[in-house]
């Protein structure tokens, strides 16, 4: 990969390090990093999108030798990063969201029940092949699995995708200081997203026993389906499946499984106390197992 590096971006001699599936390394004080593109089309919807916002904090795209923002490495593709030395305040860029488009004007596919459903049914069926590997995964995925099933009929049943011209807003795939600009884990979504992830980032971060909810939600100026949205990818448990993940592709051990298992019936607490603060603003739909688990 480092011959690769250096005649596509014209580099001088340079030392790699690799961490996951990511290539690290420093020239003239700056760190670049090479990143893999899982999904080539969908980047490249989203950096045309950042072109026209003139968007470059945190990170820089840097092009190669061919002018090119993508660079293909046999079958693979990659982008480069330039790291800029830049902190973020996660609050203050959460409560300033970078508005895109309306709904119409965007061709991301943005029904979330439809987008778990085909993740679901990718997980059942790698389950069929590993569940006898792994006794973590076998003693937990069948509750993760029924979580998700609660997330998506939460929205079948209280949400409306017909509501003219929903807003579109440059929102983050996961919420991270580490990796906030990244470009990478940018994506075009509804501002709701955001504030669910964030939300989840509290929680697994263990900052939220002193943050206010009621004042953060008070600034959001969200409606009923506004909230629906949020309730419902709180339920998804994308934590979850973020790490079982990592840990089929050998990019961690079970440790951090053990430790989201461990915090289940603290976040099923955490559920039902968010539920209740969103409704000093609109009473939305209750899940009824949460409510008899707190009887």
């Amino acid at each position: 990969m480092k011959s690769h590096i250096m005649f596509y971006y014209n580099f001088d001699e340079v030392e790699l390090s690799k961490q996951d599936d990511i290539y690290f390394f420093w020239f003239q004080n700056n760190l670049y990093s090479f990143n893999p593109v899982y999904n080539l089309s969908k980047t490249k919807a989203v950096f045309s999108v950042l072109k026209q916002i003139h968007y470059n904090k945190g990170f820089e795209i840097v092009y190669n030798i061919y002018h090119l923002e993508f660079t293909n490495i046999g079958e693979e593709w990659f982008v480069l990063l330039r790291h800029k030395n830049e902190k973020v305040n996660l609050l203050y860029e959460i409560l300033h969201p970078i508005f895109i488009y309306h709904h119409l004007d965007f061709t991301f596919n943005l029904r979330w029940d439809y987008l778990w459903i085909q993740k679901m049914n990718y997980y059942e069926y790698q389950m069929l092949h590993v569940h006898n590997i792994y006794p973590i995964l076998s003693e937990s995925f069948n509750y993760y699995e029924g979580l998700a099933e609660n997330a998506i009929s939460y929205i079948n049943y209280n949400f409306s995708y017909d509501v003219p011209e929903r807003k579109l807003y440059l929102c983050h795939n996961r919420i991270s200081e580490k990796n906030f600009f990244n470009p990478l884990n940018l994506t075009i979504d509804y501002y709701a997203r955001d504030i669910a992830e964030y939300i989840k980032f509290l929680f697994f971060s263990e900052l939220y026993q002193t943050f206010s909810f009621y004042d953060f939600f008070s600034t959001l100026s969200f409606t009923y389906y506004d909230f629906i949205l949020v309730y419902a990818r709180l339920l998804f448990p994308s934590y979850y499946f973020d790490v079982y993940d990592e840990f089929l592709n050998k990019k961690t051990d079970n440790t951090k499984l053990k430790v989201i298992i461990s915090r289940q019936p603290e976040y099923e607490v955490f559920l039902h106390n968010i539920y209740q603060i969103i409704c000093c603003f609109y009473p939305i739909p209750e899940v009824s197992w949460l409510k008899k688990e707190m009887l």
